[in-house]
This record gives C-alpha cells, structure tokens and sequence, in this order.
C-alpha cells in the first residue's frame, strides 16, 4: 500500500476448470489498465478484455423498481389527484408506466403515482441484466486446480503514519509509530499487507 491513495494488489486465483480457458468475472478497476498474470506450470496463450451480460437479482428499492418486480400482475393504483386505476402492469419505459387498462394501454408518469397495490402476494426482488466486463485467459493445458495470480493497480487506498509519545519518567520517553490505513478498494480480511513509503512510478 502506497501513502499516495494507491495499491498494489496480488491475488490468487483458484481454477476447477478441466478447460484451457478461465473467465473472470467483475475484475478489479485496474489504474491506467495495470494487470498482469501468471500461472504455475502452464502458459498464457491469450488475453482478452470483453463485455457479456451478466443477470443479477435487485431488491425494489422504489416504486419503479416494485412495478418491475410485478409486470404482468393487476394492480390498483392510486394518484396523488386521488384518482384510482385498476389495471393490468405492462412495461415501463424511462420515467413512464404502460398500463392496460379497459382494453387500451395507457402511458402514466410515475412521478404521478401515489400508491401501488397488488391482489395477490407481490414480488419485492427482480433480475435485471447489465453489460459487465470480464476478461477470458487462454491457457496453453487444461487448468484444472491451477493456481492463476492476477496482479494489478487500484485507488482508493492508502496508509498515514502516526506518533505517540510515551512518557517513561521524568529523563525517558517511548515514541510509537503507528499506521492508519484508509481503504475504500476492496476486503483486505486475511490478506498480507506490506506498507511502503514512497509512490509508484510510471
């Protein structure tokens, strides 16, 4: 960990593929793109950074994403004007609600929506699908039970000294040095941490 609000990261990478290629999801935010690799008794054919959609579940945290979790369910809903629709959930696009309502589908602003209920037990999570970066390795041999290190640069962490002064007696004093270490990048639970002073060169 650099005093600069840099580290660098070694992580170990367990395989239980029986392929010659191994798919990282989620990989880390690596500064100025610094990531490298290396394997144990194999070799690194190729390398590529790519994107692939990737469902995850998401708990309604709004009306919007609780009319998502719901589509296709009747409902009644209730406008601040007081007004009360019961229809059936279409879709919704951006910031409007698509309704069937009476045959015809009608477009509702959501900011207009004071209340939304269900007849039967609504749903609170949906699954929602992103474009997310992954990087695929192809290895020269199967790599069943290998052990891959992905090496990289992140932000967002960093380390400060502090001095404590202990007074022993009246001639005799202790001074403590000490590190804060300050880390928004990721878990460092069980991990080796080595602290330098200085900053990474390019």
């Amino acid at each position: 960990i650099f005093k600069n609000g840099n580290g660098f990261f070694i992580k170990k990478l367990n395989s239980q593929t029986t392929e010659n290629t191994l798919t990282i999801n989620n990989p880390p935010e690596a500064l100025f793109g610094t990531v490298w690799f290396s394997v144990k008794n194999n070799t690194i054919k190729s390398l590529i950074s790519t994107t692939h959609p990737v469902s995850e579940k998401i708990k309604a945290g709004n009306v919007s994403e609780f009319i998502i979790a719901n589509l296709g369910k009747m409902a009644k809903i209730t406008f601040h004007t007081g007004e009360v629709f019961e229809a059936k959930i279409e879709k919704i696009e951006k910031d409007l609600l698509i309704i069937m309502n009476r045959g015809k589908l009608m477009g509702i602003g959501l900011t207009n929506i004071k209340m939304v209920e269900f007849s039967e037990t609504p749903l609170y999570e949906f699954h929602k699908e992103e474009n997310k970066r992954v990087i695929k390795i192809e290895f020269e041999k199967p790599v069943k039970n290998a052990e891959v290190e992905m090496m990289y640069m992140q932000k967002n962490i960093g380390w400060m000294p502090t001095y404590k002064i202990d007074l022993i007696n009246n001639e005799k004093a202790r001074l403590v040095l000490s590190a804060n270490i300050i880390n928004d990048a990721q878990d460092l639970d069980k991990t080796n941490i080595h602290l330098v002073v200085g900053v990474p060169n390019f």
